[in-house]
């Protein structure tokens, strides 16, 4: 569950959001109990690559020459035509001081706070509504508590608490697009401290009943994303994302998506293509120069992957991905390995285009 479900890195931003330590080490010791996703966990790329001998018999016998087969790519992914041309104009993150805050996608910069910090440490997983009005945020209370927030994108009044349960961390909110329920994930400590449980819920907001959708793995980041139509839910478990039917109401006939071995998958969201859903798939290597990192495009009804929307560049990993209603315009959080610094990249035409070095990782629009 990245409390990364994201889940955020947050690097030393420049000044104007600059992030107090205290804070920010309260809310890392919480994740460091059960979640392994930004620890550069990386494996990797198998290469498939073979000789092909031939044998010609003519009179006598003798052998070809030895070829090797071409390194097995993915083809690059393109957003489907009729995508919107228009970017979103906001995006929201962490605001740098341990709140949530909505920045402008033109400059990059800070524009509103929407939140201030919690007393348990950072606020941190803020996602919008699909009408872009309303942002619903994560803020813990303590290592193993925490409730899910919600408030005006305005910042007219002060965010509330929608989801609250009795020592329970709640994180990882995603709205329906198409109706009132909120999917969001409840973590649960064992008497050691540790996170001993992660179970996925749906919480219909108008009337406050929930229901259990099934138990994640506790080690996971459990990222949720729901499809366009609100008809289906991806989820991460594990070292993969499952993708499930809501009409269900079980993870029991879930589908996993194809991960090689020594690979994780990470951040799912879905795009505009039915079943189309991108993440964030890392590999290791045996040594960081063979490691692998970039996201890839899967067929949610089948698992296989499809596409690959961008690697990450050398030196850098990628946390967070955000792809807007439209599902053509992919954001996505970039950390430097050796500085540690982030910034926040759109992705276009398959090249990497900075948005904001101004904000933490994990930026939704």
């Amino acid at each position: 569950m990245s409390f990364a479900r994201c889940s955020m890195t947050v690097t030393a931003p420049p000044s104007e959001v600059t992030s107090p330590r205290s804070a920010q080490a309260l809310f890392e010791e919480a994740r460091r109990l059960r979640r392994r996703r930004y620890r550069w966990a990386i494996t990797t790329l198998l290469l498939v690559a073979g000789l092909v001998v031939g044998l010609i018999a003519s009179y006598g016998m003798s052998f070809s020459k030895p070829t090797s087969n071409a390194r097995v790519l993915l083809p690059r992914w393109t957003p489907p035509s009729g995508t919107s041309r228009n970017d979103p104009s906001t995006f929201v993150a962490g605001d740098g001081n341990g709140g949530v805050g909505l920045y402008s996608a033109a400059t990059g910069r800070l524009t509103r706070r929407l939140s201030p910090q919690g007393s348990g440490g950072p606020d941190q997983q803020a996602v919008l509504s699909a009408n872009r009005k309303t942002v619903y945020f994560a803020q813990p209370s303590g290592a193993c508590d925490g409730a899910i927030l919600s408030g005006p994108t305005s910042g007219a009044v002060e965010p509330t608490a929608v989801i609250t349960a009795p020592n329970t961390l709640a994180t990882d909110p995603s709205p329906s697009p198409t109706s009132p329920y909120l999917a969001w994930i409840g973590a649960t400590c064992g008497s050691s401290g540790a996170f001993a449980t992660s179970e996925l819920y749906l919480t219909d907001l108008t009337t406050g009943a929930a229901t259990q959708i099934g138990a994640l793995d506790a080690t996971a980041d459990d990222g949720i994303s729901w499809n366009s139509n609100g008809r289906l839910l991806a989820v991460e478990d594990g070292q993969t994302i499952k993708v499930l039917a809501v009409s269900q109401g079980s993870l029991s006939h879930a589908v996993g998506m194809d991960v090689t071995s020594g690979c994780t998958l990470a951040s799912p969201v879905f795009l505009s293509r039915p079943n189309q859903l991108a993440a964030i798939r890392t590999c290791s290597g045996k040594n960081s120069a063979s490691a692998t990192n970039s996201v890839i495009v899967y067929d949610g009804a089948t698992g296989n992957a499809l596409s690959s929307v961008a690697p990450a560049p050398s030196g850098t990993t990628f946390q967070g991905l955000s792809v807007d209603r439209s599902g053509g315009h992919i954001l996505v959080g970039m950390v430097n390995e050796h500085s540690g610094r982030a910034k926040i990249a759109q992705v276009e035409n398959g090249r990497l285009v900075t948005v904001s070095a101004s904000s933490p990782t994990g930026a939704q629009w």
